[in-house]
């Protein structure tokens, strides 16, 4: 039997598209257990940045969706900056196996400068052992 792309995927906010000045966003965390999901495609996307900033944007996880989170090895994306990657779409792929991870995923974003960075963060979860809802 062939499964679709639809059948297969679950896409969820990692972060809300917006402009910000120096802050650290925390996104929420989002459960992957429910869909025995193992991997996800992190889809930044980059509009307008300030002269001189800088974006952070990395994975974190944590065993209670407002627990404590720890950041995932190897998921983090190089860092952002303004000479080189504003209006840009930025992907970052990670095997988040069931069995080495924790059940909640979440975006943590670092903007760092003295103007604004709009930008959002989509997680695109995958390869699940059973269908999602």
């Amino acid at each position: 039997m062939i499964s679709t792309l639809q059948e297969k995927t679950r896409v969820n906010i990692g972060i809300v598209p917006a402009s910000r000045t120096v802050a650290t966003v925390n996104g929420t965390g989002v459960s992957r257990y429910s869909d025995a999901l193992n991997e996800v495609i992190v889809l930044l996307h980059i509009g307008a940045m300030g002269a001189a900033m800088t974006l952070d944007v990395k994975l974190q996880e944590s065993d209670a969706v407002a627990g404590s989170y720890a950041d995932i090895p190897s998921a983090a994306f190089a860092q952002k900056l303004t000479a080189s990657d504003p209006n840009t779409l930025s992907e970052l792929f990670v095997n988040i196996d069931k069995v080495a991870r924790l059940e909640f995923i979440r975006v943590v974003g670092v903007v760092a400068g003295a103007n604004a960075v709009v930008y959002g963060v989509t997680l695109v979860f995958g390869k699940a052992r059973v269908l999602p809802a």
